[in-house]
């Protein structure tokens, strides 16, 4: 199994990325693992099928609003401040499930959403400048890049 804390990066990253996928697939997937160790904690929410239901929805309507043109930009106050507690919150459970330490896992998992988010912010608006594709292109490859690492992740 993979180190824990470098799996709270790594969904730290698709947090920034896309903040709701990252939770969703965690939470799908602690539902599936069943796990002691995140089902007798405080994010035993996570682990609780409706939360896996809820947070799908939502990183299905995420990953279509991401396309419109009215949405924030994910690195504005309030979007980068929700990616940040997803990545933290997805860091922790990751920690807790391994039983390694929860706050460093939020730390890191937190730390990387912002860092993700700014980094992919730029990225897609180099992209879209410097090729001829359209960011709605660019956007569908990202949520691709998002669903496979973060599946990958809990894979390992």
């Amino acid at each position: 199994m993979a180190n824990a804390y470098l799996k709270a990066v790594t969904i730290g990253v698709i947090a920034g990325m896309r903040s709701f996928s990252a939770p969703a697939l965690v939470s799908d997937h602690f539902v599936h693992e069943n796990l002691p160790e995140i089902a007798n904690s405080n994010l035993s929410f996570m682990a609780l099928p409706k939360t896996a239901f809820i947070l799908k929805i939502m990183a299905a309507g995420e990953l279509l609003a991401d396309k419109s043109t009215f949405i924030p930009n994910r690195t504005d106050p309030g979007p980068l401040a929700f990616r940040a507690v997803s990545g933290a919150v997805c860091g922790a459970a990751f920690c807790t499930a391994e039983n390694k330490r929860a706050d460093l896992g939020a730390i890191v998992g937190g730390l990387a959403a912002v860092l993700s988010a700014h980094a992919f912010f730029l990225l897609r608006r180099k992209l879209t400048e410097e090729t001829s594709l359209p960011d709605t292109v660019i956007a569908l490859a990202e949520d691709s890049v998002a669903l496979n690492v973060g599946a990958f992740v809990l894979r390992v």
